[in-house]
């Protein structure tokens, strides 16, 4: 797969658990822990992909 998609696979994956999160069916924490990081990481990850 090449970089841009990639690039485009992870901005779908956080944008789901985004929308998940805002919408109570997922909690903060499980979507970081889903991805293997921090809660403060998974932040940082959604202000990166202009999604918080």
């Amino acid at each position: 797969m090449t970089l841009l998609g990639q690039m485009l696979m992870e901005h779908g994956e956080f944008k789901n658990m985004q929308e998940l999160i805002r919408d109570g069916l997922l909690s903060m924490e499980t979507a970081a822990a889903r991805k293997h990081m921090t809660v403060e990481e998974f932040k940082e990850k959604l202000k990166e992909l202009n999604l918080e």
